[in-house]
């Protein structure tokens, strides 16, 4: 089988008589873009290919045939079984094909994905409520400008915020900042300790800020425009959930894209930079390590991955933000 074709067990129904094997079937063709569907007669896989090429006006060579449905790849001796009128895809050399559900979802959303007005339309007419209330879910609630980066672009967006942030981008590196600027201080050394080892405390804090601010307090991570490996949102500024600390994934797949609007900028207060390993835990180590005068750089190196790197931290919406002692 070729590329995306699938590999299952069927059961197969009982071979068509030999009459009308030999008469041929009618079969409705399309290829990968939705062309057609057109009708072919067929009575053998090869005759069947000839026809639909031709009606698709494709180049048999390296072709196909795959149902329509979910993609299972036809051979001889499938076809024998296919029913009338089955709707078949032709898939072309290096094609691949997903099932017909999502492809009526990648048509949904390049239908609707910048029509709101047609979308609501279809929302109002709809006579199941059902069906509407899953429609409105897709009208959005704000209008959003996510291509505008500049304050002139889209000056609503920047609204309460200091003149000094020219671009959208420019925000949220501060604001990502500001976050990673608070998971460590010299406020964390602790009380308990006498003079000398508060002073040596300091220095080994003052360290593992000094790296941070080399780092530029990774601000990258809510910078749409730095490159794709030092952030972490897509080029249009979409935030994906990564799921509670004990799981791989958010499994109720939330997202947001501050970049929007600014009711998105100021929702974006509820998601929040997780340890994974709780910060708490992290400033005991750093203290047990002062004590145990464990502070040469590849210390400094471990803490600061923990407190500020996404080696340790995982981007949520604060329902999957547990706040809980959790001690990976």
């Amino acid at each position: 089988p070729g590329p995306g074709a699938r590999t299952r067990t069927r059961a197969l129904p009982p071979t068509p008589p030999q009459k009308e094997v030999m008469a041929g079937k009618p079969f409705k063709v399309t290829d990968t873009s939705g062309t057609g569907p057109y009708g072919v007669v067929a009575s053998n896989l090869k005759e069947l290919l000839q026809q639909g090429c031709n009606k698709l006006k494709l180049s048999e060579d390296g072709c196909r045939v795959c149902l329509f449905e979910d993609g299972t790849e036809v051979d001889e001796s499938y076809f024998l079984t296919l029913d009338r009128n089955c709707k078949l895809v032709i898939l072309q050399k290096g094609q691949e094909w997903k099932e017909e559900k999502y492809i009526i979802l990648d048509r949904f959303v390049e239908t609707f994905y910048e029509n709101n007005d047609e979308l609501a339309t279809l929302a109002n007419d709809v006579s199941s409520p059902k069906k509407r209330k899953f429609l409105e879910n897709f009208i959005p609630q704000y209008e959003e400008n996510i291509s505008a980066e500049k304050r002139e672009d889209d000056p609503i967006w920047f609204k309460g915020l200091n003149e000094r942030f020219k671009t959208k981008s420019d925000y949220m590196k501060f604001n990502c900042g500001h976050r990673m600027r608070n998971y460590l201080s010299k406020g964390d050394i602790p009380k308990d300790f006498d003079q000398q080892m508060k002073a040596d405390c300091s220095e080994f804090i003052a360290k593992i800020l000094k790296m941070l601010k080399e780092n530029k307090y990774n601000e990258s991570y809510f910078d749409r425009t730095d490159a794709q490996n030092q952030r972490i949102c897509d080029s249009n500024g979409l935030f994906t959930c990564q799921g509670p600390f004990d799981k791989q994934t958010c499994g109720s797949k939330h997202s947001i894209n501050p970049y929007g609007c600014r009711e998105y900028r100021l929702t974006f207060r509820s998601w929040n930079l997780d340890h994974k390993k709780e910060r708490s835990v992290i400033i005991s180590d750093i203290a047990e390590a002062v004590k145990n005068k464990e502070t040469d750089d590849t210390k400094v190196l471990h803490f600061y991955e923990d407190l500020f790197t996404m080696k340790n931290l995982k981007f949520v919406y604060i329902v999957c933000h547990e706040i809980t002692r959790h001690n990976l």
